[in-house]
């Protein structure tokens, strides 16, 4: 069991990284009702460092982590499961032609 100092390390070496739902949200630009279906639904998604009631807090880098490999997002930030939100970017554009050929 790690002691009092140890834990303390630990949150020291990751406290620019800790994250809400709403800087989650924001970094992203949806809404926090969106991370919390992350949450929800998704079971590998990432575990809270910290849990009570309804405030959670993350490490940011294992939220981009998680994000990156669910490919949720293009390589310039639009949202892939809003098509309408994405309709000029051509990482969009290439995935729709790959798809028809």
């Amino acid at each position: 069991m790690a002691t009092a100092t140890e834990i303390r390390r630990d949150l020291e070496k990751y406290a620019e990284q800790l994250v809400f739902a709403a800087d989650i949200a924001n970094r992203y630009g949806i809404s926090e009702a969106r991370v919390t279906n992350w949450k929800r639904r998704h079971d590998d998604y990432p575990v809270p460092v910290f849990s009570r009631s309804m405030r959670n807090i993350w490490i940011l880098s294992e939220i981009e982590d998680w994000v990156s490999a669910k490919g949720i997002f293009c390589e310039n930030g639009h949202d892939l499961k809003r098509r309408s939100s994405c309709s000029t970017c051509n990482y969009y554009k290439a995935i729709r032609r790959e798809s028809v050929i």
